[in-house]
């Protein structure tokens, strides 16, 4: 099973803590904090995108499932936890609107949160932002789950090949003509990391170990491309993210894989776990930031001592509500409604 590979779950850890990191950067702002936060942590994203090719391609080729069947699957997996934030940072809106910087209730807007459509922000204008901000990387891997739906009726050999010229030109058309509104999000050249992964899934059942040394290369070469793109920030800013982030994240995820297959991947149960609590930390970050840096405004403290404490104390925090809820929320929720829908199919069965 390819959630048993360590080194993704290990890479998932990574990209959510980058993800959090990079988020520090409105609160901070808050706390008085208006110094650099590179954005180049936002690649933890991409690596998440990278992974879910990945995964999806291990977990799907040698099954002969539905496209229904493995809606199904990802839907147990992905939108109850979605759900429950969003209808929370909802409740929040309307409760208690001073504690929400950056939004107000918009029953249009939920509605489209809800259903995984990306939609205008209505605080941030210009942006097709979910009620839950970060969500919007999770619009992008709907999207993806519904067109590798529809290409797994095609023979295997084909399949790659029909994602390819789909988001091949889904991305042209964008490039050409420029779409504005909801229509721009399904051309956005970062779909192309979905493609990455899938490519780099079937190249990795295809082929044996290419050694430790050319798989520490991909890594190293990678990290250093995101730690340039980092540096060099204001003269690659207007590149597309696909090439300063996408390709990099790509290099780290094939470059771990292989190493692990090479036996140079140490096991760590704290990574592991962290890996599989990913999807709550990830879910539950913008939330805990934001509380933390409310807490912090709130004590006796110099903005200089505010803005140093921050950052441990946040990461701290969001790290134990995240693993708190995929222990005592995410975790349980996913296997009774597993167990159910398993059950409710033997029940068809048997009828």
């Amino acid at each position: 099973m390819p959630n048993e590979l360590r080194s993704l779950q290990y890479l998932r850890a990574v990209a959510a803590l980058l993800v959090v990191m990079v988020h520090y950067q409105a609160p901070l702002a808050r706390l008085g904090y208006h110094g650099w936060s590179p954005q180049a942590l936002g690649s933890g994203v991409d690596i998440f995108f990278v992974i879910s090719g990945v995964v999806m391609w291990l977990s799907t080729v040698d099954k002969n499932l539905t496209p229904g069947d493995f809606l199904l699957k990802r839907a147990l997996r992905i939108v109850p936890m979605y759900m429950l934030i969003t209808l929370f940072i909802t409740l929040i809106m309307v409760a208690f609107p001073w504690a929400v910087s950056n939004g107000h209730f918009d029953g249009a807007h939920v509605a489209a949160s809800l259903l995984f459509l990306p939609w205008e922000h209505p605080d941030l204008r210009g942006h097709l932002y979910p009620v839950f901000v970060p969500g919007w990387t999770i619009n992008a891997e709907m999207f993806f789950y519904l067109l590798f739906s529809v290409v797994l009726l095609l023979a295997v050999r084909l399949r790659i090949v029909a994602v390819a010229l789909a988001f091949g030109a889904l991305v042209l058309i964008g490039a050409v003509l420029h779409p504005t509104g909801s229509l721009s999000f399904y051309t956005e050249p970062y779909l192309l990391e979905f493609l990455f992964g899938l490519v780099i899934a079937a190249g990795y059942r295809t082929t044996g170990q290419i050694g430790v040394l050319p798989s520490a290369l991909l890594v190293a070469g990678g990290v250093a491309w995101l730690v340039l793109s980092a540096v060099f920030e204001p003269s690659v800013q207007d590149i597309d993210r696909v090439i300063t982030w996408g390709i990099p994240a790509a290099m780290i995820v094939c470059g771990s894989m292989y190493l692990e297959r090479a036996g140079a991947l140490r096991h760590s149960r704290i990574m592991h776990f962290l890996g599989n609590a990913s999807y709550s930390i990830y879910m539950t970050h913008t939330i805990v930031l934001s509380a933390c840096g409310l807490v912090l405004s709130r004590l006796p403290l110099s903005p200089v001592a505010q803005q140093l404490i921050y950052r441990p104390f946040a990461m701290a925090a969001v790290v134990a509500v995240g693993c708190l809820t995929y222990l005592v929320v995410e975790q349980p929720m996913t296997r009774g409604l597993r167990a159910l829908v398993g059950l409710r199919q033997r029940r068809q069965q048997i009828a």
